[in-house]
């Protein structure tokens, strides 16, 4: 999943939410980081195929204003949150949707470069409830 310029992204965390200004992309990525895959004896094809363990992975990339005090540092490994992401085609509600997911910041990085300013990299792991649910919920607005 890819959305690019989102409304609105929050961490709600028990201290508050913080707000993260300038997101120009969220993407969702999945990777199976333990798998189970079986030939048998009757050729060279995979007869048999699971992904065993998950891992789903959110990178929220920013730009910063040079007068921005405060996110940066709010954010940072070990910060456990609730992800709030409000998209929409256009500026209104009709088409629009509001993605979840509780959260552990893994790392936040800075890029600086003359074309694009600062840029900011959130990396998160999104946690699932009891092991069993999708850790995403995407709800239509």
């Amino acid at each position: 999943m890819l959305w690019l310029d989102p409304e609105e992204v929050t961490l709600t965390t028990p201290g508050g939410v913080i707000a993260l200004a300038g997101v120009t992309a969220v993407a969702v990525d999945r990777r199976t980081t333990r798998s189970a895959i079986e030939w048998s004896d009757d050729g060279p094809h995979v007869v048999f195929a699971d992904a065993a363990e998950q891992r789903t992975t959110i990178r929220v990339v920013r730009r910063i204003d040079v007068g921005e005090t405060g996110i940066a540092s709010q954010v940072a490994p070990g910060l456990a949150a609730t992800l709030s992401v409000r998209v929409a085609p256009a500026r209104s509600d009709v088409g629009g949707r509001s993605v979840t997911s509780e959260v552990v910041v893994l790392s936040a990085e800075h890029d600086l470069s003359a074309k694009s300013g600062i840029e900011q990299t959130i990396v998160m792991v999104a946690v699932s409830s009891d092991g069993g649910m999708d850790p995403i919920t995407e709800v239509e607005l």
